[in-house]
């Protein structure tokens, strides 16, 4: 498939010290089940993708998760998952498997 072959590609992006984890839309109006309506985002109906780059401004992509609902797990392998942690939480974790040890991960959460 496809998305397995850009996701290899990103995981063989050398890894820094410093990541980043933010999620987006991508614009997308064809018919799947997984297409969520977002309110605010520039583009609120799309496909949810949860993104794991360097740090700006180079941004490099190292790994993502397209968020596919409920029906798909979004747990670490590596880190047990608290309790009350969201999905967005949850996907933050299991990307940051791929991470070698001693990685500080920055997370962007922005709020209405």
């Amino acid at each position: 498939m496809i998305l397995d072959d850009i996701q290899s590609a990103c995981l063989q992006n050398e890894r820094t010290q410093h990541v980043s984890v933010d999620e987006q839309m991508i614009a997308f109006h064809g018919k799947v089940r997984m297409r969520p309506f977002v309110r605010g985002k520039p583009h609120p109906v799309g496909l949810k993708n949860f993104v794991m780059t360097t740090p700006t401004p180079t941004g490099i992509p190292l790994d993502f998760f397209i968020y596919e609902g409920r029906g798909r797990s979004t747990e670490s392998s590596l880190v047990p998952t608290p309790e009350n942690l969201n999905v967005g939480g949850r996907v933050v974790l299991k990307l940051t498997d791929s991470l070698p040890i001693g990685v500080s991960v920055i997370i962007f959460y922005l709020s209405r």
